[in-house]
């Protein structure tokens, strides 16, 4: 049965992992909102599809969705929710975004992207030996200058617990990451918007949080200290706060 839910909250997560590990967020929050993580294609449970784009993925979030919903995306997630608000924003009331980018890798006039060479040593390690790439993705989520062995331990016992995403799903996914570029529409992102992001991120640079403030007119930007490329997980309790304090304003 669908939902229909006015205050319901719907978690995109980003690549590598699923949206089990949201509810480490969920659990911090005070807001009387029905609280889901979304499992993208390839994820959990979620079988493959076969055309793996922004659109498609979109179509996979909000299918469930009748009724206006509060989307809060990290990283590829975050993308991934700011694009369905740009085609959807009947069905997108308030839109939080996660150390997310709209374009990951760096082009020409655009130099808050991950450098080319360093995204495309990453996916040729991903081609060579995927277990292994994700495993320093992990590591990468954690901010630079602090000791991530207790936060990495935890990261990789559920990993180990959680079904493995299917690999076209993460093969797709940088293909994805490699391309997307959703910057010339951000203006037309309407609803009420919270950008947080965590500093000393080692993927997405501050500048492309700022990119999204720039171009979204309703839009609040909030850094987290120390909360590297995952603050609702380094730093739940203060993610959870900003979160709940920006849906009792709007």
């Amino acid at each position: 049965m669908k939902q229909t839910n006015e205050n319901r909250l719907l978690f995109v997560h980003g690549w590598g992992l699923d949206s089990g590990l949201a509810q480490v967020l969920f659990s911090e929050m005070q807001s009387p909102v029905t609280a889901t993580g979304i499992d993208l294609p390839g994820y959990g449970r979620v079988p493959m599809i076969e055309d793996y784009t922004l659109d498609t993925l979109v179509q996979a979030v909000l299918g469930s969705v009748e009724q206006p919903v509060t989307l809060v995306g990290w990283s590829l997630g975050g993308m991934i929710a700011a694009w369905a608000t740009i085609l959807f924003p009947e069905r997108v009331s308030r839109l939080v975004l996660i150390n997310a980018t709209p374009c990951f890798v760096e082009k020409k006039r655009w130099h808050c992207g991950m450098q080319k060479k360093i995204f495309h040593q990453f996916a040729k390690s991903a081609e060579n030996n995927m277990d292994a790439t994700r495993k320093r993705f992990l590591s990468l989520l954690f901010p630079v200058g602090t000791d991530a062995r207790e936060g990495l331990r935890k990261l990789h016992a559920y990993v180990h617990t959680a079904p493995a995403p299917h690999a076209d799903a993460l093969d797709q996914g940088l293909e994805l990451l490699a391309f997307a570029d959703i910057r010339y529409r951000l203006l037309e992102i309407s609803c009420p918007t919270l950008i947080l992001h965590g500093t000393g991120d080692r993927l997405v640079p501050e500048c492309a949080a700022r990119e999204f403030r720039t171009e979204i007119e309703d839009a609040r930007l909030e850094f987290i200290s120390h909360g590297g490329h995952a603050p609702f997980l380094t730093r739940p309790r203060h993610t959870a706060g900003l979160i709940d304090a920006f849906l009792a304003a709007n």
